[in-house]
């Protein structure tokens, strides 16, 4: 049994949403991978709770790791698709 299948799957969705500039909700794109958080898809909820998020990301502490994790993540992207390359 391939427990990868699953991952791979919305592995290869999330591709192509973001391939061909598709729009995707917010709780789907956490599915997929594509987001850390869902925030509430109304205006006002979102702001509330970005908020939130944010106060509990700096009371967290562990702020350098995640920073540093970014970087990282960033720089691959890059290398694989520069910023200036056909972007949506």
């Amino acid at each position: 049994m391939d427990l990868s299948a699953p991952q791979t799957d919305r592995r290869k969705k999330a591709y192509a949403l973001t391939e061909d500039c598709m729009p995707v909700l917010a709780e789907e794109a956490a599915r997929l991978g594509l987001a850390d958080h869902p925030f509430e898809e109304d205006w006002h909820g979102y702001h509330g709770q970005l908020i939130e998020y944010c106060q509990q990301l700096m009371e967290d502490g562990d702020n350098d790791k995640y920073l540093s994790m970014e970087a990282n993540n960033r720089a691959r992207d890059h290398a694989k698709k520069p910023i200036g390359v056909s972007r949506c």
